[in-house]
């Protein structure tokens, strides 16, 4: 019996102005494969850019902060579909703890007409080879359209870099 049919996707990309200024693009999806009732939401996607600001910046700290305009479109399960202006507010925190460790705070703030949604991933990555790491992370999630309003989870993930 299948429990859980979730994707999560996202790519971000920054261009430096300057060693202060930048400008970001920002697309993200999450399907819930499972999701049949009009209170759940099978697909939230947003794409949008703006401007950035690194608050800190130097090489074993960096603190950015970013805000922008893009498109937000949310499909329930009986897949009905809203889409419209959304707006993102970010924070992105790295600190270097060692050459192979470091930590990681991600903030995104989603707003639009029909929903707010806010996520909270805090980890830490851990070297093993060049491209090759180990992320443990704890992230939450707040969507007020869906049922259950507040989501948690621990993960441990690898990751390859490339």
């Amino acid at each position: 019996m299948t429990s859980k049919e979730d994707i999560f996707a996202v790519y971000g990309a920054n261009y430096n102005l300057n060693d202060r200024f930048s400008l970001f693009g920002l697309a993200r999806v999450k399907r819930a494969g499972l999701a049949v009732a009009a209170d759940q939401i099978g697909r939230d996607a947003f794409i949008g850019f703006g401007p950035g600001y690194r608050v800190i910046n130097t090489p074993d700290m960096a603190w950015r902060l970013q805000a922008g305009v893009g498109v937000s479109c949310l499909k329930n399960g009986l897949g009905q579909s809203e889409t419209e202006e959304g707006y993102l507010a970010s924070s992105r925190f790295f600190y270097q703890i060692s050459d192979a460790v470091f930590l990681t705070n991600d903030t995104d703030i989603l707003s639009s007409d029909t929903s707010q949604r806010a996520n909270n991933d805090l980890g830490v990555n851990c070297g093993v080879t060049d491209s090759l790491s180990t992320r443990v992370s704890y992230l939450i999630e707040q969507n007020d359209t869906r049922a259950i309003k507040t989501d948690t989870r621990l993960g441990i993930s690898l990751v390859l870099g490339f």
